[in-house]
């Protein structure tokens, strides 16, 4: 079946008859379809455009309906449109993309001497032309790209004129020049051509007369006068130069073959292209666009994909050089102007000796052309500013590792990752849909090892094309480890490790240095202090080897004061600090860092306990090697640990692995303070774990049996109540060998907790009452009793004995008070207020519950108490009928959950859009 465009909307079958297509918005999308064949279309997209940005909300359905009529139309053809994961693909014989590959390999002939098998290619391109595209459908952005694929055919015919021009074959071409310049009367090239034909057919009145009208034409429509070169070549006309023909002018054609697969970028691929169209009329000013990004991020694949979709504008020809920046021997810009030239046309003994002199001639060749340079893989701006033409009409596109801050003028275009849907549609397209599909989970696996680098992702899927008998969920296994990762990244000639491996070895000494020991780091992004206390070096000198590092793209600044590498670099950067770095540097970095960790850990954990006592065995504050930020109140502290909590657990990690103790016990005591104010997370298990394994390497039984308190909460809060239990009462029979009565009551209370969340209400009771009686059998501090009779009221409150609860939370509040302990206070009233609700009572529970996040917003509003507080008022303000400001409420709980990554996040949305759903019906 046969599917065109290049005129009205036709589809032929095998048999040549015209299939009859139905119309509206299903020619739309079938347009859209065969404009990117062999690329999937996001339904998103093909929404968009049928319903010109205006969809309804059935429109998801409607498109399936649309695909579902264009497969019947098609009859025995109906799989020529491939559902995919995120679309549509059209995987059949469409003249637009024939027409294109036919101007390609034409351009690429028309470098040769015979000119004879690139006029009859081009002959065969132009045939397909029927007339623009996409008329008649009701669509924008389609009438935008037909207007751009019209482009592409009038500079085709602009490359046809030029070579019959130069077989000699000016008097035949005259009558069809004289048609395509009254069709495109602003055409330079082709006015241009059609001069050289009259002239050299001995018609120069008429080649002066049609210079005359197209200048009349360009003043008076657009205000400017013809290009430098049909102004040279007007006068060539009057001096009678163009009587017969010339020597030909080279017009290189040096693009490399564009990637059939290329997928997505389409931000960047707009950004590009609009960048280097220009009005053909007035030659825009010189256009430099600079793309960069990490090796192997798709600089130079996207670069010649641009350059093959804007060549069309660029008659005078493209140049290509590949200026091996990455590599130990990058080209010398004197070396590369000597083969510009030559490629230019300037005789090899022609090519002038000086650098600058051939800067010169080049600039000058140059001037009045409309040429489209690729200067792929620079080193730096040095290298690229001598292969700069100098007047406008030319365009450059520059691929770079480094961001070439200092190339003046530039449009810069910085790659990051493919997203997951151009991820999975890159892997797709080379391994196959069925493949893919089959395995969907193994699939995204590898797209999850790969971290959105094209380059992994097309090794990966190489290797399972070339092996059609393996499976995906095999490899996927072998890219699992991430010490085998970069092992596996490797085919053939392309290799993970080795293009990492040519950017880091362009840094200089330092920048190497700090490269490797940031691969200590365990980190996925980091601020800038910790890196000074790793490197040990100042805040300004850490500030400009991270700028430096963030220039060659071996790390990326997302933020300020923000750092992180890619997932692979990552592993790199692991690698070399094992085998890079000497272990004599590499002890004391680490220590230097969790050192830093430890200091600034003890300053926070301090303004979030507001005068509570922190563990005596954490007390030492060790002086660090880079500044501790100072903390003014209860959120400021809160905040850096949520900031920080992944690195946190870390450090404390690999304070235990690298033996440093006293760190690990110290971290993760300390870290207790910001975890007793946040919802449990079980991503902080292997810390606390390694952490008591570290307390129990010294035989230090007050920090074991902290940690296991700490240790059980986390798989308490998991629903491991057992183990949770279990570690309870290893700290009880710790701190009772150690005659710490008051601690051990802490573990009671521990145990209770956990019967309470059992529903075990009567045992919980029994044993909050234990614990009560317990701390008070030696001095100490009095919040903890208030914090014990709070539990014991929760317990009653659960029991339906109310009232007994109330006369609890009354003693409790008052030993607050007096303790000074705020954000108990202000957790005690939001559960008395919740007592007063189930009562009843909802104009004192109201009033509560208020005073109660006033105090929660006096300490900085953040929080897992804050969470509950709001998520307790809303359910308060519901039951008493107000259900307004109920749905208010849950949903300040939600953004807040949300904004600290609180689990309940899920389920007080879950609770809104049921609410919602309530509300809407009752008002119906």
């Amino acid at each position: 079946m046969k599917f065109k465009i290049l005129g009205p909307i036709e589809v032929a079958a095998e048999d040549g008859a015209v299939v009859r297509l139905p119309s509206g918005r299903a020619r739309v999308v079938l347009a859209m379809l065969c404009a990117e064949a062999g690329r999937e279309v996001s339904s998103d997209r093909l929404i968009d455009l049928a319903w010109n940005g205006d969809p309804p909300p059935t429109s998801a359905t409607q498109l399936h309906g649309l695909i579902s009529s264009l497969r019947r139309a098609f009859g025995s053809a109906r799989d020529a449109i491939v559902t995919g994961p995120d679309g549509y693909v059209l995987r059949a014989d469409v003249d637009l993309a024939r027409m294109r590959e036919l101007i390609t390999l034409a351009r690429h002939g028309m470098e040769g001497g015979n000119l004879d098998e690139p006029a009859a290619i081009l002959s065969e391109a132009l045939a397909l032309w029927r007339g623009r595209p996409f008329t008649g459908l009701d669509s924008g952005d389609l009438a935008t790209a037909g207007d751009l694929i019209e482009q592409e055919y009038v500079s085709a015919l602009e490359d046809y004129a030029e070579t019959e021009l130069r077989r000699g074959n000016h008097a035949l071409l005259t009558q069809r020049l004289a048609g395509w310049v009254s069709a495109y009367p602003l055409r330079e090239n082709l006015h241009g051509s059609y001069i050289v034909a009259l002239a050299r057919s001995g018609r120069q009145a008429e080649a002066i007369a049609t210079y005359h009208q197209l200048r009349q034409h360009l003043t008076e429509d657009l205000g400017v006068d013809p290009g430098q070169r049909l102004q040279a070549l007007y006068q060539q006309v009057l001096s009678g130069d163009l009587d017969t023909p010339g020597p030909d002018v080279p017009r290189p054609a040096q693009l490399p073959a564009m990637i059939s697969d290329f997928t997505g970028r389409a931000e960047p691929v707009a950004t590009l292209l609009d960048a280097l169209a220009g009005d053909e009329c007035q030659p825009p000013a010189l256009v430099i666009s600079a793309v960069s990004g990490i090796g192997g991020i798709g600089k130079s694949v996207l670069a010649v994909h641009v350059a093959h979709r804007a060549a069309a504008g660029f008659p005078d020809g493209q140049l290509y050089v590949n200026l091996a920046g990455a590599s130990a021997d990058p080209a010398v810009p004197a070396e590369v102007l000597a083969r510009l030239l030559r490629d230019l046309g300037v005789p090899p003994g022609q090519v002038p000796a000086d650098a600058d002199e051939r800067a010169a001639r080049y600039r000058s060749l140059l001037a009045g052309r409309r040429v489209l340079i690729v200067l792929d893989d620079a080193r730096d701006a040095a290298q690229v500013r001598p292969l700069l033409p100098g007047a406008a009409g030319c365009a450059v596109i520059v691929t770079s590792r480094a961001r070439l801050a200092d190339l003046v003028g530039a449009q810069r275009v910085d790659l990051d990752e493919l997203d997951r849907a151009e991820a999975r549609e890159l892997f797709t397209r080379i391994v196959g849909a069925g493949r893919v599909w089959a395995e969907p989970e193994a699939a995204e696996q590898i797209l999850r090892s790969c971290s959105g680098l094209p380059l992994a992702i097309r090794i990966v899927a190489a290797k399972l094309a070339a092996r059609p008998g393996w499976s995906i969920a095999s490899v996927a296994g072998r890219l699992a480890a991430e010490r085998d990762r970069l092992a596996e990244l490797n085919c053939g000639d392309l290799a993970v490790r080795a293009s990492f491996r040519q950017g880091f070895d362009s840094l200089p000494a330092a920048q190497a240095r700090a490269f490797c020991l940031l691969g200590t780091m365990p980190f996925r992004s980091f601020a800038l202090a910790p890196v000074s206390a790793l490197l040990g070096l100042s805040t300004a000198a850490t500030e400009r080897t991270l700028d430096a590092l963030c220039e060659a793209h071996m790390l990326e600044a997302p933020a300020p004061d923000v750092y992180r590498m890619h997932d692979l670099i990552r592993l790199f950067a692991t690698e070399l600090a094992g085998t890079e770095l000497d272990p004599d540097e590499r002890a004391p970095a680490l220590r230097r860092l969790v050192t830093w960790y430890w200091a600034v850990m003890h300053a926070a954990a301090a303004a979030i306990v507001e005068g509570r006592p922190l563990p005596d065995f954490a007390d030492t504050d060790p002086a660090a090697a880079a500044p501790v930020p100072v903390f003014l109140d209860y959120r400021d502290g809160w905040e850096w640990c949520q900031r920080e909590e992944g690195n946190l657990t870390a450090v404390i990690g690999l304070a235990a692995v690298h033996e440093l103790h006293a760190a690990a016990i110290g971290l993760a005591a300390l870290f207790t303070m910001f975890a007793l104010r946040t919802s449990a997370r079980a991503t902080w298990q292997p810390a606390f774990e390694a952490a008591v394994d570290s307390a129990r390497a010294t035989a230090d039984l007050r920090a074991e049996a902290w940690l296991l308190h700490s240790l059980g909460d986390v798989q308490a809060a998991g629903g491991d109540f057992d183990a949770a239990i279990d570690c309870y009462e290893q700290a009880l029979a710790n701190q009772l060998a150690l005659g710490r009565v008051r601690a051990a009551a802490g573990s009671v209370n521990d145990i209770a907790a956990v019967y309470y969340e059992q529903g075990r209400y009567a045992e919980a009771l029994a044993q909050f009452r234990r614990a009560t009686d317990m701390v008070r059998q030696e001095p100490g501090p009095g919040y903890l009793i208030g914090v014990f009779l709070a539990n014991q009221a929760e317990c009653l409150d659960a029991m339906g004995r109310y009232e007994s609860a109330l006369e609890l939370y009354d003693q409790a509040l008052e030993v607050a008070r007096e303790s000074g302990d705020r954000p108990s206070r202000a957790a005690n009233m939001s559960l008395r207020a919740q007592t007063l609700g189930r009562l009843g009572r909802f104009e004192e529970a109201l009033g509560q519950h208020r005073a109660a996040l006033a105090l929660h917003r006096e300490l900085g509003g953040v929080g897992a108490d804050f969470v509950t507080a709001l998520d307790a008022y809303g359910h308060t303000l519901h039951a008493a009928g107000n259900h307004g400001e109920a749905i208010a409420a849950w949903r300040e709980a939600a953004a807040l959950a949300e904004s600290q990554s609180d689990p309940r996040a899920a389920q007080i949305r879950e609770r809104l859009a049921l609410t919602d759903g309530a509300d809407v019906a009752g008002r119906r």
